[in-house]
């Protein structure tokens, strides 16, 4: 069980549309939110490979929930609203463990957009 609640997160489903001019238009749409425990990743070089993590995203962080949710996947994506700073960021989701109590996985920052 996840004891401490410092993070609402809300998840977010990649929807592919296609324009009048067919262009595939990527887009997210929420899917869920979550009450869970956020904390700062300190990852080995060997970790970042294993998960395929670039070594110039130095704001991972670590997101632990109750429970299995099926919409904490690769593709997904997650805003967070810290209750400790009250600001939100977005990440890219990559789960890590999903233990029966609760799940696990590692919060990308997004860059570029």
């Amino acid at each position: 069980m996840v004891r401490y609640n410092n993070a609402t997160v809300t998840i977010y489903g990649e929807m592919v549309t296609v324009n009048d001019e067919g262009d595939k238009i990527k887009s997210f749409a929420q899917l869920d939110t979550v009450i869970g425990d956020v904390q700062p990743a300190r990852l080995s070089e060997e970790e970042l490979k294993l998960y395929g993590v670039d070594t110039k995203k130095a704001e991972i962080k670590k997101f632990f929930y109750n429970g299995i949710n099926k919409n904490i996947k690769v593709g997904n994506r997650a805003s967070v609203q810290s209750t400790l700073t009250d600001s939100t960021d977005l990440y890219n989701i990559m789960p890590v463990n999903a233990w029966c109590r609760h799940g696990e996985c590692l919060l990308i920052p997004v860059e570029n957009e």
